[in-house]
């Protein structure tokens, strides 16, 4: 993932014109997203740290994709614990945690 910043970076260098929208954005905040289609956590150990700070209620994404090989199975339980709590159907593949709305 990139950083913000980065990501700027490469939005400019795709339409330079895209300056003028920036305030915009700034002003807009974190409010403005409302969706997510799917949500990939792989993280390389830190995947439940991450997972842990999405908030299931708010942003209710289709499909969900954890990688739980580096998780303890505690962590793992509590992966478990939060996608059914909120609704969705959980299934396991490999080192994988696949959820869906």
């Amino acid at each position: 993932m990139d950083l913000p910043w980065e990501g700027l970076f490469i939005l400019l260098k795709k339409n330079p014109l895209y300056l003028f929208l920036v305030p915009l954005w700034l002003t807009s905040g974190p409010a403005r997203l409302t969706h997510i289609d799917v949500f990939l956590v792989d993280c390389e150990g830190a995947d439940w740290m991450e997972f842990e700070q999405l908030d299931l209620q708010r942003y209710r994404s289709g499909m969900i994709k954890i990688e739980v090989g580096a998780l303890t199975e505690a962590e793992i339980g509590r992966v478990v614990d939060k996608l059914k709590t909120a609704g969705y159907q959980v299934g396991f593949q490999a080192e994988d945690i696949w959820a869906f709305a």
